[in-house]
C-alpha cells in the first residue's frame, strides 16, 4: 500500500503516537482518533468491520 509510505500518511500516524496516552486500551484511542477526525458512524463501522486488530 503506497498510501502508508506518504509523507501525510506517516506524518498523522507520528503525530496520534506522540499526543496519545500510551496507557489507555487500544480501543479507547481509536474511538479518540475517530472523532477527533469527524468521522461518521458509516466510516467507523467500515474501519472496525475490515481493519483486523494489530496482536
Amino acid at each position: 500500500m503506497n498510501c502508508i509510505k506518504t509523507k501525510f500518511a506517516r506524518a498523522k500516524t507520528s503525530r496520534r503516537l506522540a499526543t496519545s496516552t500510551y496507557s489507555r486500551p487500544v480501543p479507547a484511542i481509536d474511538k479518540q482518533v475517530y472523532a477527533k477526525y469527524g468521522l461518521s458512524p458509516e466510516e467507523v463501522e467500515f474501519i472496525e468491520s475490515n481493519v483486523r486488530e494489530m496482536e
